[in-house]
């Protein structure tokens, strides 16, 4: 089987290369790169990957991650009509770090398929979503596989389980290719209060290699739609594949480097009250088939800046808020189609409880086929921390949460609740 990554051959490459001369630098303490407190433990699945640590020289290998499991019941109603689902989701992250700065991480996902049939339980499916080697050293890293590229955080940061539906759709996932981060702080020397800052660089394709493949149910739909010039009509065929294809199109789906992304992100930056987060970045991405055979391929040009906080208040309470925007100009591939998310959100924390609210706003036009869309939801959620509030060892890291939701998507409205139980175990 012939897997189109040339990205992921360099960066292999290069590793080696860095391999051989990890013995002639100087090790260096390991230092812990930390953020400011995601939304709440609702949305611990978003955020699974091991703590990032920089410098790390261990004299032996060592394994260490989590694994993550939401149970969640829904009950959402459009117009008269009620729809209830339970659903699983299931992440583990796991890291084996080795000698000389180099580790080895993936991501695995169990999740609701995108397939699923009308019911109260739907199929789930399981897919590795990153597999990646690194190797660092102060100040640098350097990685290659199959990478989430860096654009944008609050996809993973949002509080709740809805607060991300929005910015899920920017993030940048799956993706075959390779990239550098620069620890900025160090290189320039900056004073502890400016905190973490780091500048990455990244080279990809969409991944349609065996990597993309699911397990338990397929994940991928296929739509190909064949035209009758005899009758003037056309016929559209639905498939349901268990691996990705170049024929699902977006941007970045092709061969060689179809997509880069420069992005900079600072963390425990110290400000008057607390401290903030902040990143920005812009991505570069190629057309991919589907555009081409269409005849509108354009490079997609986006853009990302967003910002949180985290402000300690009277009485034991914790305020964190935070704002994103995105906008990608050829979405997806597509000459003259563009799009513009917002989130905006509000959390404020005390003992194990908190509360939150999240404002999302998408809005998408596509001039030359004169379509315009518009999307808007708020959601709510409250979230109790077991762990926190019985003092029990046991449920340490799980949580209960009961979330709300109110969509207006295309002019139809959607509104209803969900309550998931949350539980995180490190290993």
């Amino acid at each position: 089987m012939r897997i189109p990554a040339p990205p992921l051959r360099a960066g292999l490459a290069l590793a080696l290369l860095l391999a051989s001369l990890a013995p002639a630098l100087a090790p260096s303490p390991a230092t812990a790169r930390s953020r400011t407190p995601p939304g709440n433990l609702a949305s611990r699945l978003r955020n699974v990957e091991t703590p990032d640590q920089q410098g790390e020289q261990p004299p032996l290998f060592n394994l260490d991650g989590q694994l993550v499991n939401q149970l969640s019941y829904e009950r959402m109603r459009q117009g008269n009509h009620f729809t209830d689902q339970a659903y699983g989701r299931t992440a583990v992250s796991a890291k084996l770090q080795g000698p000389l700065g180099f580790s080895l991480s993936t991501t695995l996902r169990l999740e609701p398929g995108p397939t699923s049939p009308a019911g109260l339980v739907p199929s789930h499916t399981g897919y590795a979503e990153t597999l990646i080697l690194r190797w660092t050293q102060d100040p640098w890293r350097v990685f290659a596989g199959k990478i989430n590229p860096r654009f944008g955080a609050a996809w993973s940061r949002a509080p709740g389980v809805f607060g991300a539906d929005y910015a899920g759709d920017y993030q940048l996932r799956e993706k075959l290719g390779a990239g550098a981060r620069i620890w900025m702080d160090q290189i320039l020397d900056l004073p502890d209060p400016l905190g973490n800052q780091s500048l990455q660089f990244e080279a990809f394709q969409a991944d349609t290699s065996f990597l993309s493949a699911s397990a338990f149910a397929p994940r991928w739909t296929l739509a190909t739609t064949e035209a009758d010039p005899l009758t003037d009509t056309s016929t559209t065929t639905i498939r349901q594949r268990w691996r990705a294809s170049r024929l699902m199109g977006g941007a970045d789906n092709r061969r060689g480097l179809g997509g880069m992304t420069v992005s900079w992100v600072g963390t425990e930056h110290e400000v008057p009250g607390g401290k903030i987060a902040y990143n920005a970045g812009v991505s570069v991405r190629r057309a991919g088939l589907d555009a081409q055979l269409a005849g509108r391929a354009a490079n997609e040009i986006g853009s990302v800046a967003g910002i949180e906080g985290a402000f300690p208040l009277p009485a034991g309470m914790l305020l964190v808020p935070a704002v994103e925007y995105a906008r990608r100009t050829g979405a997806d591939g597509y000459q003259g189609r563009n799009a513009d998310w917002w989130t905006a959100a509000l959390t404020l924390k005390r003992g194990p409880i908190s509360f939150a609210y999240a404002w999302m706003q998408r809005r998408e036009t596509d001039a030359p086929v004169a379509e315009r869309a518009m999307g808007r939801q708020h959601t709510a959620n409250a979230t109790l921390d077991l762990g926190r509030a019985t003092g029990l060892a046991l449920l340490s890291n799980a949580a209960i949460s009961l979330d709300w939701r109110h969509r207006n998507e295309l002019g139809e409205r959607v509104q209803g609740f969900g309550t998931s139980f949350v539980v995180s175990l490190p290993f």
